[in-house]
């Protein structure tokens, strides 16, 4: 970054990070620009403003409109807020030098003027997978009444609810994104709908817990401009990447790895979400027996632990740097996201999960529940492991003298398996 000759992009996936890494970037007299966020705001103006705002972000609409007519109309408590933003975005799309922003911003800038975009963290598993969008079929129906028959985006709905009688997952054509949507009063994201081309048909169900009606499940396509970006990534795996990118469009380098001490697995239980819903007590129990004040578990779990990070939230964060944490749960997704992500890269999905399955992973020979499609399988690997170590991650056991105590029966690279003894009669008595 300090060769004046070049402009560099790094892309971090959270606004903390972007922060945190900018202040660094600074103190080491590296001019950068970090590209401000409306969701930095959200604590600083109106919660009606704000959900004005997310409900623009939520339907595939700009959110500047309202900025804009904040400011026009002098806002008092708004206006000056937004005028910062602005003035902040037009330096950081004008700067000609090093700048800072996120994964998500990243997807939706153009990158030409920059030499090289560096990208911090797995993009696919932090961006890609998660932008996600559901949409029941009740609301389809609504929309396409709004149109006309012979309309490009009603014949579409017509062809979803006509290939969910048969199929879960599907294939249909792209169709283009006209202005007229614009006017369709509805909370619902029109142009992914119009850009989506692999869907996924959803039946609300007891296993469905988040949906209350039956509804389709699609992948929002996510662009990546230019072609010059390098990902540094602990948990980037090279045949996902290949997978994601193209195999010609990757050069994968497995730098080597240092050596960490401090990771015990105790890996006699599964620790999925059903397993400890149906005993929750023993979040309880480990933490009696480790003794240890830091946890990261289940959003669903934090009443019987203290502590903000969860799985799904731990990336970027240095909060737990240097302090023993004990990582409970294997974190299983539901099987459909597995197979709606390897249905848009064109790969077959008619596996099933399978218990008991014996396997050889990371050293390791164990059962598990997973495919015997090698595809699929890689996959769920993927995006269990990435949860995990970004979950062990946040201790920092590399620079740190300290303990991380992983209880999942999915074994990570370079831990020690143990033996617990959270379940013993004297520790289950005592709680």
């Amino acid at each position: 970054l300090r060769d004046p000759s070049l402009r560099v992009l790094v892309a971090v996936p959270t606004n903390n990070l972007k922060r945190e890494v900018c202040e660094r970037a600074k103190k080491m007299e590296v001019e950068v620009v970090a590209s401000p966020s409306l969701h930095e705001l959200q604590d600083e103006i109106p919660t009606v403003v704000w959900c004005e705002i997310q409900a623009l972000y939520d339907v595939g609409k700009s959110p500047m409109p309202r900025v804009e007519k904040a400011i026009a109309e002098d806002d008092v408590e708004c206006a000056k807020i937004f005028k910062k933003y602005k003035r902040e975005l037009s330096e950081f799309i004008n700067s000609e030098g090093h700048a800072i922003t996120t994964h998500r911003r990243l997807t939706n800038m153009d990158v030409s003027k920059y030499d090289l975009v560096i990208v911090d963290e797995d993009i696919i598993y932090s961006t890609v997978i998660p932008n996600r969008e559901t949409v029941s079929l009740s609301m389809l129906k609504k929309v396409r009444k709004k149109l006309a028959a012979s309309d490009p985006l009603a014949a579409k709905i017509k062809r979803v609810l006509k290939k969910i009688k048969d199929s879960e997952f599907f294939i249909l054509d792209e169709v283009d994104w006209h202005r007229a949507y614009a006017d369709i009063k509805m909370a619902l994201n029109i142009p992914a709908l119009c850009s989506a081309t692999h869907f996924c048909y959803r039946a609300a169900s007891k296993q469905e817990s988040d949906l209350t009606e039956d509804s389709i499940t699609f992948i929002k396509p996510v662009k990546f401009p230019g072609d010059k970006y390098i990902m540094l990534s602990a948990t980037a795996d090279e045949d996902i990447c290949k997978y994601y990118f193209g195999e010609e469009n990757v050069r994968f380098y497995d730098c080597k790895e240092a050596t960490i001490t401090g990771l015990h697995q105790y890996g006699d239980k599964p620790m999925g979400r059903s397993s400890i819903r149906k005993d929750p007590s023993i979040i309880k129990r480990i933490k009696q027996w480790t003794g240890f004040d830091y946890t990261i578990s289940f959003k669903e779990f934090h009443k019987y632990y203290e502590g903000e990070l969860h799985f799904g939230n731990c990336a970027g964060c240095d909060t737990l740097k240097g302090k023993n944490i004990d990582v409970i749960g294997t974190p299983h997704q539901p099987e459909w996201i597995y197979k709606l992500f390897a249905y848009s890269l064109g790969y077959d999905v008619d596996d099933d999960l399978k218990p008991g399955t014996v396997v050889v992973h990371n050293g390791f020979r164990f059962r598990f529940m997973t495919y015997t499609d090698e595809t699929l399988r890689a996959i769920q690997f993927y995006m269990i492991e990435s949860e995990l170590e970004q979950a062990v991650g946040r201790a920092r056991l590399l620079r740190c003298d300290c303990t991380v105590n992983l209880f999942s029966d999915f074994p990570l690279k370079q831990a020690t398996l143990k033996e617990s003894e959270y379940d013993t009669a004297e520790n289950v008595e005592s709680t």
